[in-house]
């Protein structure tokens, strides 16, 4: 009987032994299986991820082609734009204008144009002898008086040079390192310009000897002819007025008796 008794036990012990097992491979199933879905799940997510990055990508490349189309595009007709400003009518107005305000220059600016038609164009400063030749760069040729009249002259030249839209020309302070003689050369040049280009000029200077001088230098010469100039000051208040004074052409009574 009590052998009977103790196999009865072994046989509990190990049926229970079993079923511990059992009980813990279902759990490390049951485990496994979420983590299986789990990475199933980021799988499914990782794929439409990448199927979004396929678009993406796509859609990426197609816009680069277009931007390398446009830039492609903006190369040429940047060329064709320089090439229609700077070129060597441009030059040759600059130099007629330089020479008027720096008659004792020996150098005269320029933009070196390609040699080639297919070469890339860029707007590369150099500088001229008069008789023939090429100088050096502007900044080691010229002096910084000169320097100013290249670029006064140089924005001078580009409105001459291109189609105009509006009759206006309107300069700021253009008179900086001028002398006096280059100053009556300038105010020449601008009688010149308002009345053989049939330019409205407007000029904007900040010092009183230079406002009353450019204001008798542009004085009306001839029947409708006109200068209108506005002086800004500021009063004690610090408020800023304004006093404009029209002046209109008017015969020399002394030299018409």
């Amino acid at each position: 009987m009590r052998n009977y008794i103790e196999a009865n036990e072994r046989r509990l012990s190990a049926q229970n032994a079993n079923r511990t097992e059992a009980i813990s491979v279902v759990e490390q199933l049951t485990d496994q299986r979420k983590r299986l879905g789990l990475v199933h799940s980021e799988l499914q997510t990782k794929r439409a991820r990448l199927l979004l990055l396929y678009v993406a990508k796509e859609e990426a490349d197609r816009r680069m082609g277009i931007a390398k189309g446009l830039i492609d595009e903006a190369r040429e007709t940047r060329g064709k734009i320089v090439r229609k400003v700077f070129n060597e009518d441009l030059n040759r107005v600059w130099r007629d204008l330089f020479v008027r305000l720096a008659p004792e220059e020996p150098f005269v600016p320029a933009f070196a144009l390609p040699d080639s038609a297919k070469a890339n164009v860029e707007a590369v400063l150099e500088t001229l002898y008069r008789d023939g030749g090429k100088g050096g760069n502007p900044r080691a040729m010229l002096s910084a008086g000169n320097l100013n009249t290249a670029a006064l002259t140089l924005f001078l030249a580009l409105h001459l040079s291109v189609k105009r839209e509006l009759p206006c020309l309107l300069i700021d302070d253009p008179v900086q390192s001028m002398d006096e003689v280059h100053i009556a050369q300038f105010a020449a040049l601008l009688r010149t310009l308002s009345k053989q280009k049939e330019r409205q000029i407007i000029v904007a200077v900040h010092e009183k000897q230079l406002f009353d001088y450019l204001s008798l230098e542009l004085s009306p010469t001839y029947m409708d002819d006109r200068l209108i100039t506005i002086e800004l000051r500021k009063t004690l208040e610090g408020r800023t007025t304004a006093s404009w004074l029209p002046k209109v052409y008017e015969v020399d009574q002394a030299i018409a008796v």
